[in-house]
């Protein structure tokens, strides 16, 4: 992974914030590999360049609060529906249980994330990778100090109060989550200078 912060004048982006490529070839995989690859990859930088405590979102949320410095070594978000008993066939785990949208790790406790990274490098790239990697990590490190987030940290009902609305694939249809999107994007215009 190739990150040059000089490169991005302050007009793009914060200093906070900013964008990396990398040069992985994955013109081989066929399009669920691919779809996988792409909802994995911020746990496969992640470890790579955070320098501190990371909180790692889905690119299609929208922040609507502060969010504050959580008193945790590792947070994460398990849903609490009757969705949570899906098994997956090829994973033989209740991958819905955990949602990957949200994750929280103290910059103390890399192992964590790097324990996950290991894991979708070494499974095969099928759907729920993360969120099988996210699952056996909490069962591994079982000695660290969780926070586990409330619906309003990872919000698909779009309620008023949220501190997160996840973009999911009906909420993103919606004319309340686009119309809020829009909001921001006029807000926080991206440059088209790359």
């Amino acid at each position: 992974y190739e990150i040059s912060r000089s490169d991005w004048s302050s007009d793009v982006c914060s200093s906070d914030l900013f964008p990396s490529h990398d040069t992985i070839d994955i013109s081989n995989l066929d399009e669920i590999e691919r779809k996988t690859f792409y909802s994995c990859v911020r746990f496969l930088v992640a470890p790579n360049i955070v320098k501190g405590d990371v909180l790692i979102i889905d690119v299609d949320c929208l922040i609507f609060k502060h969010l504050m410095n959580f008193n945790a070594d590792i947070g994460l978000f398990f849903r609490q529906d009757h969705r949570t008993n899906y098994v997956d066939p090829f994973w033989k785990i209740k991958v819905k249980r955990l949602m990957a949208g949200i994750v929280y790790i103290n910059h103390i406790h890399m192992d964590f994330l790097h324990y996950v990274k290991e894991f979708i490098q070494t499974n095969e790239r099928r759907w729920y990778a993360d969120q099988v990697g996210l699952i056996k990590a909490h069962k591994t490190f079982k000695n660290k100090k969780y926070i586990y987030f409330s619906p309003d940290y990872l919000d698909w009902h779009m309620r008023n109060g949220s501190y997160i609305w996840a973009g999911k694939a009906s909420t993103k249809r919606s004319l309340k989550y686009q119309n809020k999107m829009a909001y921001f994007n006029n807000m926080f215009p991206i440059k088209d200078t790359l």
